[in-house]
């Protein structure tokens, strides 16, 4: 599965360690808090104050340090939709669009993202080589300031009606929710969730585009709280070919899925109440309706008919059975039967 530029082709079985499937669940879990959010007010430190970032760098705060435009959200609500790459971040966030009291400002937003903090956000919008984590440290009060005063002039650029919840999306957020939070007190989580065979099939294609699309590769360090390195594709000798991709070893991608899984369920124990609905992927994509419906309630949405981008097709959640081979779902621990399916 996918073709390296020094021409081997498939995923290797060498390195990674084995990560065995994760019981599958055809339940939404949806948990509710109350409340709509809360304003985004401005929080303007004194000229000449100093914040210490979380890597030790240091930062002056002077006279005319935000940029312009307000820095409020005019009461708006702000949710954060966030889980695995390739576990439908796009989908959850395109489907609250179609209602009429949410405003979802764009794909990623990496560039944005990377600007108004001056961090590497490690991806092709923001041109950026790394996605490290961040945490609450790291937020300075002039990146919160940059941060409210951009989101706010999308939503007055965007030629739509004042709505009620805001709602920006990056899988890149991952391991840099409390940093996010300090960005954007009061915001609410929702997390989507998807099978670890499907998430990994799904990544490989979408790494194997990269290249073709970016002449980028995808390396995956081995820091358990790492995302992935964006690495052009003539750097590829100076990184690990077992966790680099295309090419690399398929367990790789499956260590990513369960890092992600397990750093979110963290959070959710640490900050309980912010994470207000988990989507499962296969369950919204069979039963929309009624997933969509959970969700809605979840943040303190009237209940309307959710539009999807596109027709939502079952028949996608399968799609791993032929983009993994037998040999793939051997090295991830799944035995398939003769028939092609997968053994319980």
């Amino acid at each position: 599965m996918g073709v390296r530029p020094d021409g081997r082709s498939g995923f290797g079985t060498t390195g990674g360690r084995v990560v065995p499937a994760p019981a599958t669940t055809n339940r939404t879990v949806v948990v509710t808090c109350s409340g709509r959010g809360t304003t985004l007010a401005t929080d303007q430190p004194r000229s000449g104050a100093q914040t210490v970032h979380g890597d030790g760098r240091s930062s002056d705060h002077r006279a005319g340090d935000a940029t312009d435009g307000p820095s409020r959200l005019h009461h708006a609500g702000v949710v954060l939709v966030v889980g695995a790459m390739r576990t439908g971040t796009t989908l959850v966030a395109r489907l609250l669009d179609s209602h009429s009291e949410v405003d979802y400002l764009g794909f990623e937003l990496a560039e944005d993202w990377s600007a108004w903090t001056g961090l590497p956000w490690g991806a092709p919008g923001a041109d950026d080589v790394a996605c490290p984590p961040l945490h609450a440290m790291a937020a300075s009060p002039s990146m919160a300031r940059r941060t409210r005063a951009g989101l706010t002039r999308m939503r007055r650029d965007r030629d739509v009606p004042r709505r009620n919840l805001v709602v920006v999306k990056s899988p890149h957020f991952w391991h840099r929710l409390p940093f996010m939070l300090a960005l954007l007190p009061g915001a609410r989580v929702v997390r989507t969730r998807r099978g670890m065979l499907p998430t990994v099939a799904s990544l490989g294609r979408l790494w194997d585009r990269a290249l073709r699309d970016h002449g980028r590769l995808h390396h995956l360090p081995e820091a358990p709280d790492a995302c992935w390195d964006f690495v052009p594709a003539d750097r590829a000798d100076e990184f690990d070919p077992a966790r680099t991709f295309p090419g690399g070893d398929v367990r790789v991608l499956a260590e990513f899925h369960g890092r992600v899984e397990d750093h979110l369920d963290e959070f959710e124990r640490a900050r309980p109440g912010t994470v207000v609905a988990t989507v499962e992927h296969e369950r919204l994509v069979r039963a929309p309706g009624e997933t969509t419906s959970m969700l809605q309630r979840s943040l303190g949405l009237p209940v309307r008919r959710l539009r999807p981008p596109e027709p939502l097709d079952p028949a996608r959640c399968e799609e791993w059975r032929w983009l993994l081979d037998d040999d793939d779902l051997r090295t991830l621990g799944v035995d398939p039967d003769p028939s092609g399916a997968v053994a319980p």
